[in-house]
């Protein structure tokens, strides 16, 4: 939208009109003065940081908008542009159809504004008018629509991922894969219920949700072809069921699995440069590689046998394959200091070889296939070709089994049963037991991402290998994927096993099965009884949704975070606290809404619902520290990834939650008055030629980067500027790092020169005293520096963001 068109949109009402304001004496938090009301993304991709952070909100705005009197609200109309008033908010669309929102404010005197490019824009009202400077806007009288629920009911193929989601899209979302419209997960279906305007004839199909596509993952038939566009006609409330058969480019359970027997647990790896094409028949059951010789391309094709604890150290690799007549292959397998070579002369039958492994490739070989040297008794290699691979076997040796863990004088074994909620709560949680003086700690979740009471109930009652084990027994968690439930809890000595509902579920009483959760629980107690007949039981209470968040299952409550919340306490309340095996309740999410009464307002997650890596992470393995060992957490030192000025305030709002689980707690902690105030005089500012590399950053979770500066070039390694590796002789206890407005940084941290598995957060925070907790136990530190909302730090643009970060350093 141009700036004239901006300007020339101003909006309604009038204080002697009835309407209502509250937050006197208030100043709005985040909202952008802009007007945009996207939320901003402040996490990573898998290839590095977004550059998402903080609103900056306006400082000028006495009061904002409880509500507009009915006489207000509705649609005006000058020339192209179209006006909307709603209860706190306008929405302006332009000729071209794009639509920004704003927020109404009010003055002292009763003036009404919106706030445009960082300035004030005033108001005058007429009965059916909008009148400033710019124009008259007139009150168009909108015929009342009628419009129909109609409820779509999904049932989608078992695929080679189990924690898709999926989205419906039409001529209703201009094509786009819109959050608001997922489905939510409901048994063996998945269900969403959307609003149309009566008479429409509704296109649409379904794709699996992808953010970062905006088209998502199409639907389309099982031989890979696109489907007609599905059609619903809205003259009645009615459900419509449909079944998809595939989605474009994602592989069926069925043919993963054929694929796994076909190759006998391996899979194919491409080699840089690899001109190697593998296609799976299904009707067939032939794997076929196609190869071409290209210039400055390698012909070889990797193929690395699966091996994991559960199956053991390779002895040797069994393949067999079906060649070209007369064509030389030349196999080798790859790894320690064993390399082995053997050429071979394809005879068009099936052949067969097995080539050992090396003492020092136990667990690491690969075997490589270099396309072909060219047929027999020429001199040229022909530059095309394809090979049947028949099968693929990593011959193992007897599996070294786990040594027997000696227990301390005082262990703690604790096993969530769980989703990603359960992470958020638990990833904090083993320092904290240390410190509590535990010397055998384990804490482990069995992961699904989203998974309900009822999906775990179905897993246990078919001892399916669902989850991704994650396993902390000394301070670092590690994954081990395709693990039954069933060998988890056989494995180990738990004192505390855990279970909880899926966050979309957590407030609806009717989904806390009791019939499911009885199932679960006695279901472990049957194996993990014979290592801890004492074990106990625990569900943890999780956290309402943020009120802006965008989660599709926040309809559930009307949108509201306090109607979630007391649903959730109502759900556990009836259900789980009466429950026969006592489960010791965890109130995690009566933790975070104290949380949410302290300076840092409704700011506790970094996505709308999962919770923030740094304090909403700590104050939930706070509240479980408290609930299952009952000991003084004063004492404890928080992680290097937390502020000190929220340490108190975490801890606060845990320890009311276990007082009182079941209601708010408000905080003591209601302004930021720990400011600190740097005196130049007692510091050196260290110049930034002696830390700052240049554009980068820095990822340290990169399966092979992970102690490297990230920089290609691109205008996204250019988005960020990068310091050395820092260790605390260059950045000693006492120094401030000092950030400007608009700015903020990721503190990444290495405890050993490998890769990490977890990064801290980005911080927006004005003043950092370095102090013993901010390093813990990393032996690096380093910083990617970048601009609140993104953008390229190059010229000009680098020079402003190096003024905004400086680092202070004590004189000796």
């Amino acid at each position: 939208m141009t700036k004239i068109f901006k300007r020339t949109i101003i909006l309604i009402l009038f204080i002697a009109l009835g309407l209502v304001l509250i937050g006197c004496g208030e100043t709005p938090s985040t909202d952008n003065p802009g007007g945009n009301q996207g939320e901003n993304q402040g996490g990573e991709n898998q290839g590095g940081e977004n550059q998402g952070g903080e609103n900056q909100g306006g400082e000028t705005a006495t009061h904002t908008i409880a509500s507009v009197g009915e006489a207000l609200r509705g649609t005006y109309k000058a020339e192209d542009i179209v006006v909307v008033v709603e209860e706190t908010k306008v929405s302006i669309t332009d000729s071209t159809g794009k639509t920004l929102q704003y927020i109404l404010y009010v003055e002292s005197d009763g003036r009404i504004y919106i706030l445009e490019d960082e300035e004030k824009v005033y108001c005058t009202f007429g009965e059916n008018t909008v009148t400033n400077k710019h124009g008259t806007f007139i009150k168009e009288t909108i015929q009342p629509v009628n419009k129909i629920a109609i409820t779509f009911e999904l049932t989608v193929p078992a695929l080679d991922k189990t924690d898709y989601e999926f989205v419906i899209k039409g001529s209703f979302s201009n094509w786009k894969c819109l959050a608001a419209n997922k489905l939510t997960k409901d048994g063996d279906k998945y269900i969403v219920t959307l609003e149309f305007e009566e008479g429409k004839n509704i296109e649409y199909k379904y794709a699996i949700f992808d953010e970062e596509n905006g088209s998502g993952v199409a639907e389309v038939m099982l031989d890979g072809k696109d489907i007609a566009n599905r059609v619903v006609n809205v003259n009645e409330e009615k459900t419509v069921q449909d079944t998809v058969a595939r989605f474009k480019g994602i592989k069926l359970a069925s043919e993963v699995e054929q694929v796994k027997e076909l190759l006998d647990n391996t899979f194919y790896d491409n080699d840089k440069g690899s001109v190697h094409q593998l296609a799976f028949d299904n009707e067939t059951g032939k794997l076929t590689v196609t190869y071409s010789k290209a210039e400055g391309k390698n012909w070889s094709c990797i193929i690395r046998p699966f091996t994991s604890e559960e199956s053991g150290l390779l002895s040797s690799i069994t393949f067999k394959f079906k060649g070209e007549k007369g064509v030389e292959y030349l196999f080798k397998v790859e790894g320690g200091d064993g390399n082995q070579e053997e050429a071979v002369v394809g005879t068009g039958e099936v052949q067969e070889y097995t080539m050992k492994i090396s003492e020092s490739a136990v667990n690491s070989a690969r075997l490589v296939i270099f396309g072909h040297k060219g047929l027999t008794g020429t001199t040229a290699a022909p530059v095309t070709g394809t090979y049947e691979l028949i099968s693929i076997k990593a011959v193992l040796k007897e599996p070294v089994p786990e040594t027997e863990r000696v227990p301390g004088e005082n262990p703690i074994h604790i096993l969530a049963i769980g989703n990603s909620f359960s992470d958020d709560g638990l990833w904090l949680l083993y320092d904290i037991l240390e410190q509590l003086g535990y010397d055998d700690i384990i804490v482990a979740n069995l992961y699904i991402g989203g998974c309900t009471v009822a999906i775990h109930k179905s897993n246990l009652e078919n001892d399916a290998s669902a989850y991704t084990y994650r396993i902390n027994k000394d301070g670092t968690w590690n994954n081990k994927n395709g693990y039954k439930a069933s060998k988890a809890l056989a494995e180990q000595r738990w004192d505390y096993i855990s279970l909880q509902q899926a966050s979309d579920h957590s407030g609806l009483v009717d989904k806390y099965v009791e019939a499911d959760i009885n199932y679960i629980y006695e279901y472990a107690l049957n194996i993990a009884k014979e290592k801890n007949p004492d074990v106990k039981f625990v569900w943890h209470m999780t956290w309402a949704y943020q009120q802006n968040s965008t989660h599709s299952a926040f309809v559930n409550y009307n949108k509201d975070q306090l109607t979630m919340y007391n649903g959730i306490l109502n759900a556990v309340q009836t259900v789980i606290v009466p429950n026969s095996h006592n489960p010791i309740v965890v109130p995690s999410g009566t933790t975070i809404q104290n949380l949410r009464t302290t300076f840092l307002g409704d700011t506790i997650t970094r996505d709308g619902y999962h919770l923030n890596e740094a304090f909403g992470r700590y104050a939930a393995a706070l509240t479980w520290a408290i609930k299952l060992t009952g000991k003084d957490i004063d004492n404890i030192v928080r992680p290097a990834s937390v502020s000190a000025k929220y340490d108190p305030l975490c801890k606060e709002a845990a320890k009311n939650a276990c007082l009182a689980p079941f209601e708010i707690t408000n905080s003591i902690y209601t302004e930021d008055n720990n400011q600190v105030v740097i005196n130049y005089d007692n510091y050196d500012l260290l110049p930034h030629s002696e830390y700052i590399v240049g554009n980068g950053y820095y990822n340290s979770q990169d399966s092979t980067k992970f102690l490297t500066r990230i920089n290609d070039g691109s205008d996204f390694c250019n988005g960020f500027i990068t310091t050395k590796l820092l260790t605390k002789e260059d950045l000693p206890i006492g120094s401030i790092i000092a950030l400007g407005n608009g700015y903020q940084y990721r503190p990444e941290g290495w405890i050993d020169e490998a890769k990490q598995t977890s990064r801290n957060p980005n911080t927006t925070e004005a003043v950092i005293v370095v102090d013993e907790a901010w390093w813990g136990n990393y032996i690096y530190r380093a910083f990617n520096i970048s601009k609140v909302g993104g953008g390229v730090l190059t010229g000009e643009a680098y020079d402003a963001a190096l003024a905004n970060f400086n680092i202070y350093i004590p004189k000796e």
